[in-house]
């Protein structure tokens, strides 16, 4: 009797033990892999800048606590009033930072965001991002001429447009006039007015070129225009493009195009794959027609001391090979109306 008993005492401590070790097996993994998951870093994985100079942020967990501050200058003695809130009632992965008024910032003035968030498992973060003011009151350009090859003794290229609603210059940009490394060049922060002619230059070739941001600025470089705002590239060579796509957009949005080939070259396709898309993307938006295909191009053999141009600008925005006309050495009118 006593061995039975002393049998069944220990059955019973062992099938306990076999309880608990079996369940210690089962719950560590989910407790290391618990544990784990938590411990990651906060990352910031998206930032947004809208043209009130609303910036939301989006984050990879839910945030339990966020600080952001906005400063103009390194010091941070610069201190600019804004608001943060979160965007969405179920999580706290998005926030919206606004300032309390928007005129604080200038357009294309520098200013940064200097932040701080954590989770509710004390994981935290800290970001300082950079930011110009946005352009809330864009301006809209319209191409006139192109000359887009240049020789030894400048004749330079230029691509000349003609302001159809004032605005600012700030973040426009034009597309497929740069190196491989930076293909597109970014306008400064400058007012212009309806009616007045913008010349970008590709590259800079002399100590005296300026870009003429306000009326105080006056470059006087061989190639700037006396009767145009001149604004310049800071190449001094780049690869000469018989055939090419250019456009002039705001915000990803095109307003204007030109495409255009030598007419001694016959070419089939586009060079390359930007120049390929940046026709696309000209047709796409309804700028450039028929087609995006090289053969609705401008079609001229375009000599280095040549442009082509249109002789009138139209309303509406949109361009055909039919609108533009080559223009030979002497008939060139950098900053001057075509004539």
């Amino acid at each position: 009797m006593k061995r039975f008993c002393i049998f069944c005492f220990t059955l019973a401590i062992a099938t306990m033990f076999s309880f608990f070790s079996c369940t210690s097996m089962e719950e560590m993994p989910r407790f290391v892999s618990i544990f784990k998951g938590e411990m990651d870093n906060v990352k910031l994985v998206d930032y947004i800048q809208d043209k009130e100079n609303n910036i939301r942020f989006t984050f990879d967990k839910n945030i339990k606590d966020i600080s952001c501050n906005i400063f103009r200058d390194e010091d941070e003695t610069s201190f600019i009033s804004s608001n943060i809130k979160k965007l969405s009632e179920e999580e706290n992965k998005q926030f919206l930072l606004s300032l309390e008024n928007q005129r604080d910032i200038e357009i294309g003035e520098a200013f940064f965001v200097k932040g701080e968030v954590k989770d509710r498992f004390g994981n935290s973060l800290l970001f300082k991002l950079n930011f110009l003011g946005a352009n809330y009151n864009p301006c809209t350009l319209k191409i006139s001429e192109v000359r887009p090859l240049y020789s030894k003794k400048p004749k330079s290229e230029f691509i000349e447009m003609i302001v159809t609603k004032e605005g600012n210059l700030s973040g426009i940009k034009i597309l497929n006039v740069g190196s491989k490394k930076e293909p597109d060049y970014t306008f400064p922060a400058s007012y212009v007015k309806k009616g007045e002619i913008v010349v970008y230059h590709w590259r800079s070739f002399d100590e005296e070129v300026k870009d003429e941001i306000d009326g105080s600025i006056i470059s006087k470089a061989p190639e700037a225009s006396s009767t145009a705002r001149d604004f310049w590239g800071h190449y001094k060579s780049l690869p000469k493009r018989k055939s090419n796509a250019i456009i002039v957009e705001e915000n990803g949005i095109v307003q204007d195009a030109i495409l255009y080939t030598d007419s001694k070259i016959q070419e089939e396709e586009w060079p390359s794959e930007s120049i390929a898309q940046a026709a696309l993307k000209a047709f796409e938006s309804g700028v450039w027609t028929p087609s995006a295909e090289i053969r609705d191009a401008i079609n001229y053999h375009i000599t280095p001391s040549a442009s082509v141009g249109r002789k009138t600008i139209p309303n509406e925005n949109k361009s055909n090979a039919k609108q533009w006309h080559l223009y030979k050495s002497k008939e060139v009118t950098l900053g001057k109306r075509n004539k």
